[in-house]
């Protein structure tokens, strides 16, 4: 099976993901219902409420997931989450933007996290090793 690529969002509509936050983003994601994702899966995350602060939305960290499954995590509203394993991460303000993995904002919706295409994935590496 071949390695998928996903889009997570960090942060809520309401509850912004800021710079603090990527600072001590534990190596985990929460998600509302079960998501599809499988070990080896390659995640892009995704500052919710970035665009406001910085005019585009950012992606500012490069995971991959190392759980098994998805597992129940005991939070009420999150019900599920993953292990991963981080690649990169950089600091908001520089971060790339969804326009550089090939992602429109509108696609977002309110999903937890939406399934990349592997020409999106690629746009990501690039994105990530320009900033190194």
């Amino acid at each position: 099976m071949s390695t998928a690529w996903w889009l997570l969002l960090a942060g809520t509509g309401e509850r912004p993901y800021t710079e603090a936050d990527r600072r001590r983003r534990p190596l985990r994601h929460r998600f509302p219902r079960r998501p599809r994702i499988a070990r080896g899966d390659m995640l892009v995350v995704y500052a919710a409420g970035s665009a406001r602060e910085y005019g585009e939305g950012r992606v500012f960290a490069l995971e991959e997931c190392v759980s098994d499954e998805p597992h129940l995590s005991g939070h009420e509203r999150w019900k599920w989450e993953i292990e991963t394993r981080r690649i990169e991460s950089v600091p908001l303000p520089v971060a790339p933007t969804l326009r550089d993995i090939g992602v429109q904002s509108r696609s977002l919706g309110r999903h937890s996290h939406i399934r990349l295409t592997d020409r999106q994935g690629e746009l990501s590496l690039q994105a990530f090793a320009v900033r190194l």
